[in-house]
């Protein structure tokens, strides 16, 4: 089975949707390829948490990674934090991508 394509308009669309939110940080539950999340944030300056699987991510290991997220974000107030806790160090798919101009002002 051929990995899903990507779907830019639609990427496009929640990215612009998120910046005219003004959304900091967004967590993509399923979510095929880290290109979807690429397409995402070159609309919007926002953080995201991302389970990746070019398969698809299984309802059930999407919901309690989710649940284990909010937890620990509640926990922690750092969604960078509980992404490290909810994916078990980078055990499950769980991946932190941080914004675009976080990673320019590091470098």
């Amino acid at each position: 089975m051929n990995a899903p394509t990507i779907d830019k308009p639609a990427g496009a669309q929640l990215g612009q949707w998120l910046d005219a939110t003004r959304c900091g940080q967004a967590v993509l539950n399923s979510c095929f390829s880290a290109e979807h999340v690429d397409v995402i944030q070159r609309a919007a300056t926002v953080d995201i948490v991302a389970t990746i699987d070019p398969s698809g991510v299984k309802d059930r290991v999407a919901r309690s990674t989710g649940v284990y997220l909010a937890r620990a974000f509640v926990d922690t107030g750092d969604l960078e934090e509980a992404c490290s806790r909810a994916s078990g160090n980078g055990l499950v798919q769980y991946r932190w991508f941080p914004a675009g101009d976080k990673l320019r002002s590091d470098g």
